[in-house]
C-alpha cells in the first residue's frame, strides 16, 4: 500500500443514494445541463454513508430512509430498490434531519467517494439546495469508483487494456470473482464501493478531482 500517500488523502466518506427514479437523459448538445434542484432531476429516497480512515478502518456510519414530501417513487424504481411509498412514509425521516446526520460525518472527511460520483454528488447538491442549505460544491474533492474499477483491471492486465463497467455489480464480479452482496441497496452499494476503494488504495491508484457544477 502507498501508505504515506494515502494518509495525505485524509478520511474517505463513501456514500450512495437510492432515488425515486432513474436520471433523465442528458440534454442535447448546446443545451444547459439540468440543475440539481430542478423538478426534472431525481429525488433522494434513502442515503447511506460510511466514513473510513486512510487505512480502511470504519470510523462512523449512517443509513436513513427519507420521508417523501412532494415526490413519488417511480414503479420501476420501486421494483429495483424495494422502497415503497408506504415504507418511506412510515420509516423515512425529513430530509433536513438526514442531511444534518450526513453533515456530521462529512465534517471529518477529506474527500467524497461514490460509484458514479457525479450522479450522487448532484443528488446531494439538489437536496441541500431545496432544503435551503449550502450545497458545498467545491469544498470536497471526489473520487469515482466507476473509474477506479477500470483502473484496477487495467493495472492487472498484461496488455494495459481493460473493460469499463457502468454497473457496480458487474464491476464487483469482475474484480473480486463473486457476486456483490446487497445489490441495489444504498448499504450494499456503499460496502461494495468501499471495497473497490481499498483495492485502489492498495495499488496507489487514487487521484482526487473536482467535477463541473450544475
Amino acid at each position: 500500500m502507498s501508505e504515506d500517500r494515502n494518509l495525505n488523502l485524509g478520511n474517505a466518506l463513501v456514500f450512495d443514494f437510492e432515488t425515486n427514479d432513474k436520471p433523465p437523459p442528458n440534454p442535447k448538445k448546446g443545451k444547459p445541463p439540468i440543475a440539481a434542484d430542478s423538478d426534472e432531476w431525481v429525488r433522494a429516497a434513502s442515503l447511506c454513508a460510511k466514513l473510513y480512515d486512510p487505512t480502511g478502518r470504519l470510523l462512523d456510519e449512517m443509513h436513513q430512509l427519507i420521508e417523501p414530501r412532494g415526490w413519488e417513487m417511480d414503479p420501476e424504481a420501486m421494483m429495483v430498490n424495494k422502497l415503497t411509498m408506504a415504507r418511506l412514509a412510515a420509516e423515512g425521516l425529513p430530509i433536513k434531519k438526514v442531511l444534518k446526520e450526513f453533515r456530521a460525518l462529512e465534517r471529518h472527511a477529506g474527500y467524497h467517494v461514490c460509484f458514479n460520483v457525479r450522479f450522487d454528488t448532484k443528488v446531494l447538491r439538489g437536496e441541500r439546495r431545496r432544503a435551503g442549505k449550502k450545497d458545498r460544491y467545491g469544498q470536497y474533492p471526489s473520487w469515482d469508483a466507476m473509474r477506479g474499477q477500470w483502473m484496477i483491471l487495467k493495472d492487472r492486465s498484461p496488455t494495459g487494456k481493460a473493460p469499463f463497467f457502468k454497473s457496480l455489480g458487474d464491476a464487483y464480479l469482475e474484480i473480486f470473482g463473486e457476486e456483490m452482496p446487497g445489490a441495489h441497496t444504498a448499504d450494499g452499494d456503499v460496502d461494495a464501493t468501499a471495497r473497490v476503494l481499498r483495492e485502489c488504495l492498495d495499488r496507489g491508484l487514487v487521484e482526487l478531482k473536482q467535477y463541473s457544477v450544475d
